[in-house]
């Protein structure tokens, strides 16, 4: 079964909440610390809690200058911080998926890795304790990771983690092809984030407008028993996107019929 969704930020939700889901889309809600930091007026959370609680699907954690790794201990409390409380958003908005990135610096060296990664793991396991106590989905997406082996580290050290394929971040920051992160966390793949890049920047392009070929995912949406495609393309462009993809996935079963 495929779900659609559609990227939206705290200060565009309301104005375009109501085209997205008319068009039979969610919402997974990009949140941001000075947002986070606002909802802790009771006013704020009911009114986003009303308005949007049946729309939004999955709230996507504040990932911006965090590092859950960290040596310096401010930096990690903040970071934890504000992913436990983008969670706490998550639960009352009753959210199918929490969605976070893991925070990781790129290019440490290996001992410094894994120093990262033994710090990093309480605020993991804190997620996991958290999303299953509300029967929440954990989501972690690959940001600037240059390859998938923290990604299979994790999938072996929390069995109920599941994984957000972003096409733009694989082609911008990635080490190896998209055909081979397919290959490596296929089993866990549960979100695809859509959106183009010319593989120098991440700027959230619409589809087809760069160098990524879209038709290489298609048999990811035939083997999986359930995935959600999210667009963070620009949200002025949400028609054009919508119907593109629409196009690209009946394009691919067609192909499979001739075949």
């Amino acid at each position: 079964m495929i779900v659609f969704s559609q990227t939206l930020r705290p200060e565009n939700l309301y104005e375009n909440m109501e085209k997205i889901c008319s068009q039979g889309f969610s919402i997974e809600l990009m949140l941001k610390a000075d947002f986070v930091d606002a909802l802790s007026q009771p006013e704020m959370m009911d009114t986003l809690s009303g308005k949007s609680k049946d729309n939004v699907i999955s709230v996507h954690a504040v990932s911006h200058s965090l590092n859950i790794g960290s040596k310096d201990k401010t930096i990690r409390s903040y970071s934890e911080r504000l992913l436990m409380e983008s969670l706490e958003i998550g639960k009352r908005l009753n959210v199918k998926e929490f969605l976070f990135h893991s925070t990781l610096m790129p290019y440490l060296p290996l001992d410094e890795y894994l120093h990262w990664l033994e710090i990093a793991s309480e605020v993991f396991t804190k997620i996991m304790n958290g999303c299953k106590s509300e029967g929440i989905i954990p989501v972690i997406e690959n940001t600037y990771e240059k390859d998938a082996e923290l990604f299979l580290t994790l999938f072996h050290e929390y069995p109920d983690i599941m994984f957000c394929l972003d096409t733009g971040h694989v082609n911008c920051f990635s080490h190896i092809e998209l055909d081979e992160w397919l290959v490596k966390t296929l089993h866990k793949i549960r979100v695809i984030h859509l959106h183009d890049n010319n593989e120098q920047e991440d700027n959230h392009l619409n589809l087809c407008e760069g160098t990524i070929d879209f038709h290489k995912l298609l048999h990811v949406i035939r083997d999986l028993k359930e995935i959600r495609l999210n667009l963070e393309t620009p949200i002025d462009n949400f028609f054009k996107n919508s119907e593109k993809l629409k196009e690209l996935i009946a394009n691919g079963i067609e192909s499979k019929t001739r075949k």
